[in-house]
Order: C-alpha cells, then structure tokens, then sequence
C-alpha cells in the first residue's frame, strides 16, 4: 500500500492500517518491504509457485532475503 511513496506518507498509512486493526479490523495486505513488514504485519505469509508458507512470529522478527531465499524456490521457476 506504500509503493511509490515517500517516507512521512508511507507511515502516515501504516498508522491508518494500525489504527483500524486497533479498533478490531482485519487487513490484509500484500508487500514487498520486508523491513514494513517485520514492523507493521503481526502475520506474514510467503507464497512460493501458488503455495503459502505461514511465518511463525518468530521466524518473522528476524525475515531478511537470505530467510526467503532458504524457504523458496530460487530462482522461481516460470
């Protein structure tokens, strides 16, 4: 939901998803920032040739490229 956009704008959105998740909202949403995400997603899920891997809170505190790259197929095939 940030791409494009710059800094002040991209955590004025994540403060508006916050905030409706705080008011018992559920949002989903679809990212490639992996630091965005470690900070604002309580749940991650990486998808892999149409099949979804569930990222346990752990796992998703310390997600970096590498982690990725470990749990996918890479290159991804076509």
């Amino acid at each position: 939901p940030t791409a494009s956009l710059d800094v002040r704008h991209q955590q004025h959105i994540w403060s508006l998803l916050k905030n409706l998740v705080s008011q018992g909202k559920i949002i989903i949403v679809t990212n490639h920032d992996l630091h965005a995400t470690r900070k604002y997603c309580q749940h991650v899920v990486l998808f892999n040739n149409g099949k979804a891997m569930l990222v346990d809170q752990k796992e998703k505190d310390t997600l970096d490229l590498m982690d990725i790259m470990d749990k996918m197929e890479f290159p991804p095939s076509i």
